[in-house]
């Protein structure tokens, strides 16, 4: 059975050094942080205090 191995679209962008590319990248860096701002206003909305 032959092994492929996955790899990034040549079209992919990738930040040197970490070999990660780009959108996953932003990815990581704006949804954790925008969803917890929306949970928090989510939260504050709904009027919960736990």
């Amino acid at each position: 059975m032959a092994h492929i191995r996955w790899a990034y679209s040549p079209r992919m962008p990738v930040v040197p050094g970490l070999n990660i590319g780009l959108a996953p990248l932003a990815q990581m860096l704006v949804l954790p942080p925008l969803i917890f701002t929306l949970l928090a206003w989510w939260h504050r909305k709904m009027g919960n205090t736990a």
